[in-house]
């Protein structure tokens, strides 16, 4: 198995740029570590310098690699998520190794234009411009601090995330020009409760949002699927306190979009998803559209409405933009393997854009 890492790395990660560091994170204690080899994520951030890439592979036995705190633009990749509940559905694109890339807390607070995607992440907290993709989050929070700590023109985009949450502690100007899209999101896209003017400038388009958003100002909101379930407090549509909101082509289940024209509302769940079990979609592959849902083609554009609309849809396992080898055979002469004995690998690769 240690052979058929190595090689991952160097077909995967052989197109970046020369100038661009590659360490590699692994917690298999099987793997001796070598040159540019941490067993930590944490580790690898300190040794790295900006532009560096990270590769976490997945997890041993599923312990996560431990928290983080970043202050490097860095591009860190993940191997994904769910990879085995997708194998079906993914078919010839399932990559060999199923495993998950689990890391713990995330504070982002410099390292402005870092790229993270293919990771599990329990709560991940950014003070810097990012773009995340293709992640699993528990809980995310963009979070602006100063000037210098910002997040500002971020971009959220083909992620499973329970909770989101955008916040200004600055006193100065506002969070700001925030695209989420492509996203599953189970719960609220939470703005700043006491002023929603300082949360402004949101493009929010084809998500699920189950439990809807709130106090921000000068949204866009296009083919998302709402569904809304809760009637306590101000929460009683789907985007309470928010002014200035624009929008168009969304999929409202519960109650009728507030905003916008061109929606469909009403549908119920078993109408719009494609899965046997009907009800509420509890996992990613739940929200793929069945066939006939009305939100085939309901989107703006006549894009389909929801996560797997558009030419570029949520990806399943979240895995990454980067080649995956599919498969992978050995065969090692008389069943021994030394530096002097030859060992015939056999791998297939797959783009995965």
């Amino acid at each position: 198995m240690k052979t058929i890492h190595y090689i991952f790395l160097f077909v995967s990660l052989s197109f970046f740029a020369q100038a661009q560091t590659i360490r590699r994170v692994t917690n298999d204690p099987n793997i001796p570590l070598g040159l540019n080899m941490y067993s930590t994520l944490q580790a690898a951030h300190d040794a790295a310098t900006e532009g560096d890439i990270i590769y976490v592979q997945s997890s041993y036995q599923g312990a996560s690699y431990g928290d983080l705190t970043s202050s490097k633009r860095l591009h860190i990749i993940g191997n994904g998520y769910g990879i085995d509940e997708n194998k079906d559905l993914l078919g010839a694109n399932a990559p060999y190794n199923t495993g998950t890339s689990i890391v713990g807390n995330v504070n982002l607070n410099f390292g402005d234009g870092t790229i993270i995607e293919g990771l599990k992440i329990e709560y991940m907290y950014a003070r810097t411009r990012v773009i995340l993709r293709r992640c699993d989050f528990y809980f995310l929070e963009l979070l602006k601090i100063s000037v210098n700590q910002d997040p500002s023109s971020s971009i959220i985009s083909h992620s499973n995330i329970f909770g989101l949450s955008l916040k200004n502690n600055s006193g100065i100007t506002t969070l700001n020009n925030i695209t989420i899209a492509n996203n599953i999101i189970r719960g609220v896209i939470s703005g700043q409760y006491e002023n929603e003017s300082a949360i402004s400038n949101i493009f929010i388009r084809n998500n699920y949002l189950f439990s809807g958003l709130s106090y921000m100002t000068n949204i866009q909101l296009h083919s998302n699927i709402l569904h809304f379930t809760n009637s306590y407090g101000d929460n009683l549509y789907y985007t309470p306190r928010c002014p200035n909101k624009v929008g168009s082509n969304n999929v409202c289940i519960d109650k009728p979009c507030d905003v916008g024209s061109n929606n469909v509302n009403g549908p119920l769940d078993i109408a719009l998803f494609g899965y046997a079990n009907g009800g509420v979609p509890s996992i990613p592959r739940h929200h793929i559209l069945s066939n006939s849902s009305p939100a085939k083609g309901a989107g703006l554009g006549g894009v389909d409405a929801g996560p797997f609309g558009t030419a570029d849809p949520f990806r399943l396992s979240g895995l990454p933009a980067i080649p995956q080898i599919t498969s992978y055979s050995s065969q090692i002469s008389n069943s021994i393997y030394t530096p002097s004995t030859p060992m015939n690998v056999t791998i297939s690769v797959r783009g995965n854009n």
